[in-house]
């Protein structure tokens, strides 16, 4: 049985990280058109990374009020119909937020399912309960532009798959169906391999969150207005320093921190 690639696992799928080195704090939010109230020097996000491949991208940003956005925007799908402009970017002036969620979660008022999406979180919190949010996120709410530029963080499902695979298997060979057994022993090893890949974007995604989310603390906290005002800097390059925070590792297959820490979900 020959496999058939998902668009995050060809070539063109491979994720390249844009703007490590880039300290400038001018930079437009890439796929976002801000309402006129984002626009004044306090409010504006300004990028500091970018992750894309041939089919989408997610830009991550901050202000200087602290508070990071992300923004997941789609380009083209493999053979899969065109992309409509809700889908490359979300407009400002009419989001709507998308309910029952802890953190704020935003897309194009009129197609909440099949829209570009922004992400909203204060940049003191952590990595890992960014990751835990957004995970929440594509449980409770079916959101195309999340789940394509996510593919890595929906492990529930991917773990019911295997639990599923391997009870049919067992049953297969109890009743010695030769042929139904062979197909199921594939379909395991490429779920397998998939794990491998994801845990691999997994560990990506965090690296690059957690680099442009210490990148944004550098510029406002350590250097003041004088870097978010263009006037240069005077630190090292971040990656050349490493980066701090939790491992990604500590979220298990539910989605949670392993700590006893829980975010609570809010009340609609």
């Amino acid at each position: 049985m020959e496999h058939v690639k998902k668009d995050w696992q060809r070539s063109e799928g491979r994720v390249r990280s844009i703007g490590k080195s880039d300290l400038r704090t001018d930079k437009k939010l890439k796929a976002y058109h801000p309402a006129e109230r984002e626009r004044s020097r306090e409010n504006r996000s300004n990028e500091m990374l970018r992750m894309e491949n041939s089919y989408g991208g997610i830009a991550i940003g901050a202000s200087r009020r602290k508070k990071m956005t992300m923004v997941f925007h789609e380009k083209r799908r493999h053979n899969g119909p065109s992309i409509k402009e809700d889908e490359r970017k979300v407009e400002g002036s009419r989001m709507a937020p998308l309910r029952q969620l802890e953190g704020d979660f935003r897309t194009n008022s009129h197609d909440r399912v099949d829209s570009a999406m922004i992400y909203r979180e204060n940049l003191e919190e952590s990595p890992v309960r960014m990751m835990r949010r957004l995970q929440e996120m594509m449980d409770e709410n079916r959101q195309e532009s999340g789940e394509r530029n996510l593919p890595f963080l929906d492990r529930r499902k991917d773990r019911q798959e295997r639990e599923d695979t391997e009870r049919a298997l067992r049953e297969s060979l109890e009743k010695r169906r030769k042929s139904e057994y062979d197909r199921l022993r594939e379909k395991r090893e490429s779920l397998r391999q998939e794990s491998a890949e994801k845990e691999q974007m997994r560990r990506q995604f965090y690296q690059n969150l957690s680099f442009a989310r210490e990148k944004s603390q550098r510029l406002m906290h350590r250097e003041g207005a004088a870097l978010w005002e263009g006037q240069g800097a005077v630190w090292g390059h971040p990656e050349e320093e490493g980066i701090s925070g939790e491992d990604p590792a500590a979220l298990n297959d539910t989605g949670n921190p392993s700590s006893n820490k829980k975010g609570r979900r809010k009340k609609s």
